[in-house]
């Protein structure tokens, strides 16, 4: 895990209304794409992130992206998935008889609001050999989806994990005492320190 452009979390000079990650995340991609303008990039985002502006943002910028889908948030989505006689199966069953199971539907609106706006949404279940669900989750993306592509869609959307655990769980945990908030404080000293942090962090990844 490479920290390329931590954006931090601040009340902005000139500005009334705090700060929050969906006004960040409108510089993060900015400030991503100027920097490196031809990269191929993948965004793996949380639940908070499914909302029209932000995909059309990532479109805007010609970034692919899987985004955490949950029911409570998109439930018109998830009606369709349970409804819709388009929907696509698929099913995975190795050797130690563990299970993967995909639903997945195409072209399908992200809400009623935002005719226009369509996503890809993916849903994978995992089950050992009693039955039991070991992983479940929901993807929206605009990557085709096929069989074919399915495995390399899960795996990266689960991707998002390693960088929690080896990035900001190291930086919490392992004696450098990042914490979530080091936007908010007086001015800029805390943004400073995590910013010093991740220098650190990188170094100490190279």
């Amino acid at each position: 895990m490479i920290p390329l452009a931590p954006e931090p979390i601040q009340q902005q000079d000139g500005t009334n209304k705090n700060d929050c990650e969906l006004n960040a995340i409108k510089r993060l991609i900015a400030n991503l794409r100027r920097e490196h303008p031809h990269m191929k990039t993948i965004v793996l985002l949380d639940r908070l992130y499914a909302v029209g502006p932000v995909i059309e943002l990532l479109r805007d910028y010609d970034m692919e992206y899987l985004i955490v889908a949950k029911r409570k948030k998109l439930t018109k989505l998830f009606e369709k998935l349970d409804t819709s006689s388009q929907v696509k199966l698929h099913e995975i069953i190795d050797k130690q008889n563990i299970r993967y199971e995909f639903r997945y539907f195409e072209d399908v609106r992200l809400n009623d609001s935002l005719h226009y706006l369509k996503v890809n949404l993916i849903e994978y279940r995992e089950s050992d050999e009693t039955g039991k669900v070991r992983y479940y989750n929901c993807w929206i993306t605009a990557s085709s989806v096929t069989p074919d592509t399915l495995e390399r869609l899960i795996r990266a959307g689960r991707a998002r994990w390693k960088v929690k655990n080896e990035t900001f769980n190291t930086l919490k945990n392992q004696g450098n005492h990042f914490e979530h908030n080091y936007g908010h404080d007086h001015k800029h000293l805390t943004t400073i320190l995590a910013v010093i942090m991740f220098l650190s962090f990188l170094i100490d990844q190279i």
